[in-house]
């Protein structure tokens, strides 16, 4: 069995524990919190050992662990564990800063362990089967494309509010989805411009940001993001081709049907259960195969460093190379 560890037993943790429950390679063995409580709370219905102290729990006899804590502490554990050469998953975004990033990486390498970057729209049946579409030529060339992940969250009341724990805003929180999302399918990131940073709520982060992005294949698009529109785009990508065009939503994807002139469904949307389920069983395999992680330490880390170089180019009002 792969012993597995959780360190952080806030919502995001449910996520996590449920894929694992499904997996039957899989044995949770300890759950660590600050809140003593939220640990007792998930190790009581698993018959798992509980801790408040992520290096006393690092002494457990584990293969891999979940970091589902605030960014702020992500460096500190996983280096805790990767110097144990426990394999590690660590949800996004992988630091607040790509130099703590390096740090993570570079005690994964110095002791032969894995790090990986929790970034689940990789593992969701759209995103995957878009990437298909793309490589296969459906499209034709990728001339311009649009993301879009917003909704309501009252951030003022949670730890993503306050920079010094999350990194940041909005851009930190789900622009690095974005930015990972784009280098997925489309390639690198050429130069990067944020326009429009704003703070709706009473907090003292970006609540609402939108990026311009220049790609190295000559593509070029625009992400939004927000916190605080209650009626979001039902299609969190659009990207448009040479030859046709497809729209990615949360209840499938659709591609354009010239001689019909309409939009005909191509797949059906797993969503986020499923995506979850495959992201964590594809960390179970990395540990057993120790094979190429679909989304690397080094990805969180260039995710970070697009995010890094879209505050500079807020700061400064130019478009910034990265």
């Amino acid at each position: 069995m792969i012993r597995i560890g959780v360190v952080g037993c806030g919502m995001i943790a449910y996520a996590h524990t449920m894929a694992y429950e499904e997996d039957e390679r899989v044995k949770l063995v300890a759950f660590c919190d600050k809140d003593e409580s939220k640990a007792k709370e998930f190790a009581q219905k698993l018959d798992a050992n509980f801790y408040i102290d992520h290096e006393e729990m690092s002494r457990e006899s584990l293969d891999g662990i979940s970091i589902c804590t605030p960014p702020s502490t992500h460096m500190k554990i996983a280096k805790t564990f990767l110097s144990k050469q426990t394999d590690v998953l660590c949800e996004k975004p992988l630091a607040i800063s790509a130099s703590e990033g390096n740090e993570m990486i570079k005690t994964a390498a110095e002791n032969n362990a894995l790090l990986l970057t929790a970034f689940k729209y990789r593992f969701f049946d759209e995103t995957e089967k878009t990437k298909e579409l793309i490589s296969q030529g459906e499209i034709g060339k990728v001339i311009t494309f649009r993301n879009m992940f917003g909704g309501e969250v009252n951030a003022a009341e949670k730890w993503l509010s306050k920079g010094d724990i999350s990194g940041g805003g909005v851009l930190m929180d789900n622009g690095v989805h974005s930015v990972d999302l784009i280098r997925f399918l489309f390639g690198e990131v050429k130069e990067i411009m944020a326009k429009n940073t704003i703070s709706v709520q009473d907090i003292d982060v970006e609540d609402s940001a939108r990026l311009l992005l220049r790609m190295k294949s000559g593509s070029v698009g625009t992400v939004n993001l927000s916190w605080s529109v209650p009626h979001p785009s039902p299609y969190y990508l659009e990207v448009y081709g040479s030859e046709n065009s497809i729209l990615v939503g949360w209840n499938g994807l659709y591609l354009y049907d010239k001689d019909k002139e309409e939009w005909t469904e191509t797949g059906k949307s797993s969503g986020e259960k499923k995506a979850f389920q495959k992201e964590i069983s594809h960390f179970v395999d990395c540990i057993e195969e120790k094979e190429t992680p679909a989304a690397s330490g080094e990805d969180g880390l260039k995710a970070l460093e697009i995010i890094e170089a879209a505050y500079r180019s807020e700061r400064e009002g130019n478009w910034v190379r990265v």
